[in-house]
């Protein structure tokens, strides 16, 4: 055996006796911890959207002034969400002019001298929304480019020319690629729903994230600058999208590495319901759990109240769906930490420690999968509902008496089928040593009529010798010395 292989077989040796029982061992405490922590979470969480729902106050008409007696309260409301934007000076714009990298950087953010306008606008291009009080815009930005596209037979890297945003880094095909124009979304500040509430940055992320509509940069020709003006006359317009080519003779048909597409989308105004802690000026307060007088719970893992979906929903319907949201998301958890408690339990029973158990090895054998799941299942549903019995008692009892029915009901019928098992195995067995003793006696016994030809046949072979008894030698004598026939 060379020094390699040695070292491999000492290696391997040393993973199977020492790292896959520890990594069983942390798994199973894992496990078994995040289900505890989980349990823990759902109850909290469910207390907290009862409780919540018990003492939200509903607004029936978010576009009336505020009234100062709901500050600290959870607030319930369905508006219609819009925006109230800062829009840029042209004096800025054509003051920023000049550099195309310092335009390309450009955001709401950046620029010092607005007006209040309901008109979002891109500064570089001098694109609008279309609508008024839009609540974002989008500057949309593809390149054609070297892009990840699979592997091939041997393992090895495939790409592929396709439209894409950003920068792909496809081992360096594209790093003598430079980009013109760069993505940016322009959003509304505030976002108000109705006239009365400000809304927080989370709620607005979710809003802007999808059901945005594209705009033809065909419907607008008012620019506010030169340097905006160039940029829209070196484009050709394809498919309603402003391209930027190197090919100035094939823009659009023949793409070629470098080119870039720019296109822009807008998110209209949108009606949504929240339910969330109205705070000072209308705004929605983020809050990791509510606090305060006014609410009868205050643990950090209910989690926050702050609720909102897309239409006009009742009370009840907003907190049903955040119910069903807790209920998903704890069996979620729990089908995770299960599978976790398997492949722990899979580690440790499948190492050398296994050895140790030589009841487990005589009745599964080396095949620790069965045996592994059931301990799982027998496990998580044990600490599901010692930690029921210590949040809820009353319920914790239920479910143990529940758990401790289906211990006892699998358990029988684990027996009755591994009973039947071995009594088939059994059968089996001998159906097989009565095939086999009927096999050698068919061998050993041979018929009459079968032993009378081959009687009849060796006769024809080695014909008899005639002896005569009157003189027996010399017959024999005189047979012998005769030729063969």
């Amino acid at each position: 055996m060379t020094a390699r292989n040695r070292n491999n077989k000492e290696s391997s040796e040393f993973c199977n006796k020492v790292v896959a029982p520890l990594l069983g061992l942390f798994f199973i405490g894992v496990s078994i911890w995040q289900i505890y922590r989980n349990e823990h979470r759902a109850v909290y969480r469910y207390d907290a959207l009862t409780v919540g729902m018990e003492q939200t106050v509903v607004i029936s008409s978010p576009y009336d002034d505020l009234d100062p007696s709901n500050n600290g309260k959870l607030v319930h409301f369905s508006a219609l969400i819009h925006g109230q934007t800062k829009q840029y000076n042209a004096s800025t714009v054509n003051n920023n002019s000049s550099s195309s990298n310092s335009i390309n950087k450009i955001t709401t953010n950046t620029i010092n001298n607005t007006t209040t306008s309901s008109v979002l606008m891109d500064p570089l291009f001098g694109f609008t929304c279309t609508v008024s009080d839009c609540i974002a815009l989008k500057r949309n930005v593809e390149m054609y480019q070297w892009v990840e596209s699979g592997k091939t037979k041997n393992g090895n890297q495939k790409y592929s020319k396709k439209w894409a945003p950003g920068h792909q880094l496809a081992s360096g095909k594209n790093k003598m690629l430079v980009r013109r124009f760069f993505s940016e979304t322009f959003i509304s500040k505030p976002v108000m729903a109705g006239t009365a509430f400000q809304l927080p940055n989370n709620i607005v992320t979710w809003l802007i994230s999808e059901n945005q509509n594209q705009i033809d940069v065909t419907t607008q020709t008012q620019v506010l600058s030169v340097y905006q003006a160039s940029k829209r006359e070196e484009a050709k317009i394809v498919d309603g999208k402003f391209y930027y080519s190197k090919n100035n003779e094939a823009k659009g048909r023949r793409p070629v590495l470098g080119d870039q597409r720019v296109w822009f989308t807008e998110k209209r105004p949108e009606t949504i319901t929240v339910v969330g802690v109205q705070g000072e000026n209308g705004t929605i307060q983020e809050i990791s759990y509510p606090r305060g007088d006014n609410f009868l719970f205050s643990n950090p893992r209910s989690g926050d109240i702050l609720l909102y979906e897309r239409g006009n929903l009742t009370l009840e319907e907003i907190y049903k769906v955040a119910k069903s949201d807790n209920t998903k998301i704890t069996w979620g958890i729990r089908a995770t930490m299960v599978l976790l408690l398997f492949l722990g339990l899979l580690l440790l029973l499948s190492s050398p420690f296994s050895d140790k158990l030589p009841y487990i090895k005589d009745q599964y054998g080396i095949n620790f999968y069965c045996l592994s799941m059931e301990m799982a299942l027998v496990l998580s549903g044990l600490t599901i509902a010692i930690t029921w019995l210590i949040v809820r008692p009353i319920t914790g009892l239920i479910i143990i008496g529940v758990f401790l029915a289906i211990i006892a009901f699998g358990a029988v019928v684990f027996r009755l089928i591994l009973r039947r098992m071995q009594q088939q195995q059994r059968k089996d067995d001998s159906s097989d040593e009565n095939n086999n003793d009927n096999d050698s006696s068919e061998n050993e016994e041979v018929s009459p009529a079968s032993n009378a030809t081959e009687d009849a046949n060796n006769n024809l072979a080695n014909p008899p010798i005639a002896v005569d008894v009157a003189h027996p030698v010399d017959d024999v004598v005189e047979a012998i010395a005769l030729p063969p026939a």
